[in-house]
């Protein structure tokens, strides 16, 4: 979802854009969540800010502010899901074909590991982003 609110971002601004309105489409139901609970406040709340990948629904946030961009969010179901490829909505259909996409690219081309498996140590404890533990100040 980051990565197409830049490109949106960037169309906006160097077409001279304002008040788009985009769908944003993820079988992530925490960012969607999180994106949609955004909409509701402008400055994040201080304990917003220990969340996982606070940083990524920020971003989104600011991106869509800055550009005038009129977003909504709408989960769908993926391939991790149960329901049968034929039940799928359209949107859930295109979702999974594009994970499995990434994927082949990933197996095929890909040198790189996904951003979430990066590690941050704080006061000599390691933990990665993916997981539920979460780092506070005494």
């Amino acid at each position: 979802m980051l990565s197409i609110s830049l490109v949106i971002a960037l169309m906006a601004k160097y077409s001279n854009r304002t008040n788009i309105k985009i769908v944003y489409v993820s079988d992530n139901l925490e960012l969607i969540k999180r994106n949609k609970e955004h909409l509701n406040y402008k400055n994040p709340y201080p304990n917003d800010t220990l969340s996982l990948e606070f940083d990524i629904t920020e971003q989104i946030y600011l991106m869509n502010q800055t550009y005038q961009i009129n977003a909504s969010f709408q989960h769908v179901y993926g391939h991790q899901d149960t329901r049968s490829r034929g039940k799928m909505s359209t949107e859930a259909k295109l979702n999974v074909e594009a994970d499995r996409l990434a994927g082949l690219y990933q197996d095929e081309l890909g040198a790189y590991s996904p951003i979430t498996y990066s590690m941050t140590s704080m006061r000599g404890m390691r933990n990665s982003t993916a997981s539920k533990q979460q780092y506070y100040y005494e």
